[in-house]
């Protein structure tokens, strides 16, 4: 028994959790998800006749028909079958998916083991819906969350289809941690480029399938992630960007990948139109300051620009509350620094008095050392200014871009 399965025993005890829902979360410790492993062993006539074509394996693992273990096994063999260029084609599919479960989560209660409820985002659609081209009719009342082979095999398809599409993309995702992969790793990123982005919902898709690629960016993509950023029309994306901006030039082994990351970073601060994605923007900088390869984390440069802006913000009141400056601008300096003019405790009561006395402790450090900051800017600037020049050259996503 797991340590969560028995946390649980004793409050069920205690009368704080459900028997009945104990007894799920038992079961969905005794039925492990299908892994690696399984999936590649499993063979039937179904598989070997998805497995001709890409256009057999598409039309196999989208049926409307209930069969999960066949429908995973094929899509995770499939690896090497589809092209690559079919991302958008397949994105387009779990985007279609992502809105269904957006609105009803395919009826399913949450998993036992899952902190979430079952709370649906939309209005709740009576009758049957077009899904991937099929139609669906939803059971009428929410059921328990498929744990066993014979409750996964009977759980509606299009939870079955939106299982069997990550197996799928993550058959088109090279090691992008190997140098041996880098041509693939731009092929992948390179068809990421062709996916649309006119709209938030697309857009965050488009980042997704970014992430996907974890040790490999290109200056296309990072110069994508910024039009994201500024596109005016897409704050909810600006949003995801600005959390993971920074972080993505983290596990990039590239001599460029400092430079894009901290003239990105500084354009969000200063020119994102969105204030939700500038605030992300900043709590992720102290990424900047650790490069991981062979290995191990080290470290890189001081952005000295981007903590400049980040303290001009933390001190200029038109850019919020007292709370807001210090935990968003000010505390996320501190994070990035080696030297630390005192502890970055974000756990601080908002009403504190002590809110006040940080951001004068702060700004007392940036007194300090303005001047060696603003003498380190200068010297990174042409770097940046170059770095700037590549990002700029990118229309992928850009307000106003085709």
């Amino acid at each position: 028994m797991t340590w969560r399965v028995l946390l649980c025993a004793v409050t069920v005890l205690l009368g704080q959790i459900p028997a009945e829902r104990l007894q799920r979360m038992r079961l969905a410790e005794a039925n492990p998800i299908p892994g690696s492993t399984q999936l590649q062993a499993v063979r039937s006539d179904r598989i070997t006749r998805a497995l001709r074509s890409p256009d057999d394996l598409w039309a196999f693992v989208t049926s409307a028909e209930p069969m999960y273990l066949e429908r995973r096994a094929a899509a995770y063999q499939a690896k090497g079958l589809v092209p690559v260029t079919w991302l958008p084609k397949i994105w387009r599919a779990i985007g279609e998916l992502r809105r269904e479960q957006a609105s009803s989560e395919f009826l399913l209660k949450s998993h036992p083991i899952s902190a979430t409820v079952y709370m649906p985002q939309g209005p709740r659609r009576e009758g049957p819906r077009s899904i991937l081209g099929h139609t669906w009719t939803p059971p009428a009342q929410p059921i328990d969350y498929p744990l066993t082979p014979r409750e996964r095999e009977r759980a509606p398809w299009p939870w079955q289809v939106q299982q069997a599409l990550n197996d799928l993309t993550g058959g088109l995702v090279p090691s992008t941690y190997s140098p041996l992969e880098r041509e693939k790793a731009d092929a992948y990123l390179a068809a990421v480029l062709t996916m649309p982005c006119a709209t938030d919902e697309e857009a965050t898709w488009l980042i997704s399938a970014v992430q996907s690629s974890s040790h490999h960016k290109t200056p296309a993509i990072m110069a994508t992630l910024l039009n994201i950023a500024l596109n005016p029309r897409l704050p909810l994306a600006a949003v995801q960007v600005g959390t993971t901006y920074a972080d993505a030039t983290r596990l990039w082994n590239d001599p460029r990948a400092w430079d894009l990351g901290a003239a990105g970073l500084l354009e969000i601060l200063r020119n994102s139109p969105h204030i939700e994605g500038r605030r992300t923007a900043a709590y992720s900088a102290k990424s900047l300051r650790e490069r991981f390869a062979d290995g191990r984390t080290t470290s890189r440069p001081l952005p000295a620009a981007v903590l400049l802006e980040m303290s001009r913000l933390a001190l200029d009141p038109a850019a919020g509350n007292e709370w807001t400056r210090l935990y968003v601008y000010a505390l996320s300096v501190v994070e990035a620094l080696d030297e630390k003019p005192f502890l970055p405790q974000r756990g601080m009561d908002p009403a504190s008095p002590d809110v006040q006395r940080r951001l004068k402790d702060f700004a007392a450090w940036f007194a300090e050392h303005r001047r060696e900051l603003d003498a380190l800017a200068a010297a990174q600037h042409p770097a940046i200014d170059a770095a700037q020049r590549i990002l700029a050259q990118t229309t992928t996503c850009r307000a106003g871009s085709p």
